[in-house]
């Protein structure tokens, strides 16, 4: 009976075993991919969010405006992401990896967003301009 027991036990292990390591397995290649996609809907979230608070300003005031403070938006979640409405604030390496038509900027009635993306140490480039959907932004 003893022998049985122990038996059955090395089984149990032995399938666990069997069990993690193909779901390891399935997770390594396909895993990554599923996290991506999930950290780029966060980004479009806070898009949205930043669009929001940026139409919202809009009608309370008339204009547009490039302090993210003063029209009301923080970003959530994961901070691999900054969004930029002023081309003064994107950091001289980025803004160097744009054409002068795709840089951000606010106006009276319009507004250009440049959304800088870092993924698994890749720099991602996109722009939206109001009422836009987002667009890649190829890096020169």
């Amino acid at each position: 009976m003893k022998m049985k027991f122990l038996s059955d036990i090395k089984s149990t292990i032995f399938l666990s075993a069997v069990l993690i390591f193909g779901i390891g397995a399935f997770w390594i290649p396909y895993g990554k991919e599923f996290i991506d996609k999930a950290r780029f809907a966060e980004v479009q979230t806070n898009l949205s969010s930043l669009q929001t608070a940026l139409s919202s300003y809009h009608q309370e005031y008339g204009r547009y405006s490039s302090d993210e403070k003063e029209i009301g938006f923080a970003a959530e979640g994961h901070h691999g992401v900054e969004f930029y409405l002023d081309k003064t604030n994107v950091p001289p390496d980025v803004l160097g990896k744009l054409t002068s038509d795709q840089y951000p900027f606010v106006s009276q009635d319009s507004y250009r967003i440049l959304v800088a993306y870092e993924n698994r140490g890749e720099l991602k480039l996109f722009i939206n301009d109001k009422g836009q959907p987002l667009l890649p932004v190829e890096i020169k």
